[in-house]
C-alpha cells in the first residue's frame, strides 16, 4: 500500500489549520501501519525552501506555509525514509487562469516552464534573494507532478526519493518507466 496526498489550500479563513490537517492523516496512517508496516510509501506535495521562506514573509501566505511545514515535519517524523515530499515551485494545469486558488493554464504554463527553465535564468535565480528568485523558478505541470508521485509510490524511482525538489528532478521522477 502507498498513499499519495495532494492536500493543500490557499485562501481559506484558516490556511494553517486546513493545511496542517494532513498531520492527522499522517498520524492515522502511521497508527494503522504500526503492526504490519504495510504502507510502503507516503508521498505528499510540499514547497521548495525558497518558496517556503518567501511565503512566511507574506501575511496572506504565512498560514499556508506554516501548515505545509507542519505536515512535512510529521511525514518525516512518522515515515522517515518511506516518506517523500515532492516540491515544485508552482504547479500549472487546466484550461483557465484562476486567482483563487492560483492557477496558470497549460498553454501559458508550458511556455513559462520552458523559458524559466533555461540555464541562464536559473543561474541568475540562484544568485538572487527569494523575492526575486521564486518568480523565476520554472513551474511544473500537474501531469508531471502526478506521474512523479505515482512513480515514487510504486517504488520505481531509485535514489533520491525522500525529497524531490525542482522541475528537473520532478520531471525525471515522472518519466521513469
Amino acid at each position: 500500500i502507498s498513499i499519495i496526498s495532494a492536500m493543500g489550500v490557499i485562501g481559506t479563513k484558516d490556511d494553517e489549520h486546513v493545511n496542517a490537517a494532513l498531520v492527522n492523516a499522517i498520524r492515522g496512517a502511521k497508527r494503522a501501519d504500526q503492526e504490519s508496516e504495510r504502507i510502503k510509501r507516503f508521498v505528499t506535495i510540499g514547497n521548495p525552501r525558497r518558496v517556503r521562506r518567501l511565503s512566511k514573509k507574506l501575511p496572506f501566505l504565512k498560514g499556508y506555509a506554516n501548515g505545509k511545514e507542519e505536515a512535512e515535519s510529521a511525514l518525516r517524523q512518522y515515515f522517515h525514509e518511506r516518506g517523500c515530499i515532492i516540491k515544485p515551485s508552482f504547479i500549472y494545469g487546466g484550461d483557465r487562469i484562476n486567482i483563487q486558488p492560483p492557477r496558470i493554464p497549460n498553454d501559458l504554463g508550458n511556455i513559462a516552464s520552458e523559458v524559466l527553465g533555461m540555464y541562464p535564468l536559473q543561474a541568475l535565480s540562484d544568485l538572487l534573494p527569494d523575492a526575486l528568485a521564486v518568480p523565476l523558478s520554472p513551474p511544473v505541470s500537474v501531469e508531471v507532478v502526478a506521474a512523479a508521485a505515482i512513480n515514487v509510490a510504486l517504488g520505481i524511482v531509485d535514489g533520491y526519493t525522500d525529497e524531490l525538489e525542482g522541475k528537473e528532478v520532478i520531471t525525471m521522477a515522472g518519466t521513469v518507466r
